[in-house]
């Protein structure tokens, strides 16, 4: 699209809305129900009060997937870690899944417009890591604190989706050095 007309703020709008148009008219499709569960990979139980979201998402020049900056279709998994997500809008979207305790779980999907479709979706926990904090000379650093941030890349399938910070947590060290993060 070209724009050539009058100011910067009508253009803007004008490239919104045949965006909009794109994404949400006849090439994109209707709307569809996609439902799941949520579980821990590691027991394989279900996470119950999991947050459950779709974006619509578009796909750049290049395969970089890219979220739209509209308000999210959610919910939240029931006790048996099920989920009912209605009105997804059909075609390219970002689900994502944040449960307290694990790391946010993030994936692109093509969704068939007026097809339910079925999503199982594994949370695995944040890794723990232990450390052993000492002076310059290599003896136990005992009763000191400590900070430490611990950052994650959030990328699938050639799509990158950011940086994301998972942790960050301080302390203080035990007599002996030791610390621990998890």
């Amino acid at each position: 699209m070209r724009l050539t007309t009058g100011s910067t703020a009508a253009g803007v709008m004008l490239a919104l809305a045949a965006l909009a148009a794109t994404c949400f008219g006849e090439g994109r499709g209707g709307l569809a129900t996609l439902s799941g569960r949520v579980r821990d990979k590691a027991t394989g139980r279900e996470v119950a009060g999991a947050r459950v979201s779709v974006v619509p998402a578009v796909q750049a020049p290049g395969g970089r997937v890219m979220r739209l900056p509209l308000r999210p279709v959610a919910c939240t998994s029931d006790p048996d870690g099920q989920f009912v997500l209605h009105d997804v809008p059909g075609g390219l979207c970002q689900l994502t899944v944040d449960a307290k305790g694990y790391v946010r779980h993030r994936q692109v999907l093509r969704v068939a417009p007026g097809v339910p479709q079925s999503q199982e979706v594994e949370l695995v926990h944040p890794p723990r890591f232990t450390f052993r904090l000492v002076d310059p000379l290599g003896a136990p650093a005992a009763s000191r604190p400590w900070c430490v941030e611990v950052v994650c890349p959030q990328a699938a399938a050639g799509e990158m989706l950011g940086v994301e910070r998972y942790l960050s947590e301080q302390g203080r060290t035990s007599e002996g050095g030791a610390a621990a993060l998890s």
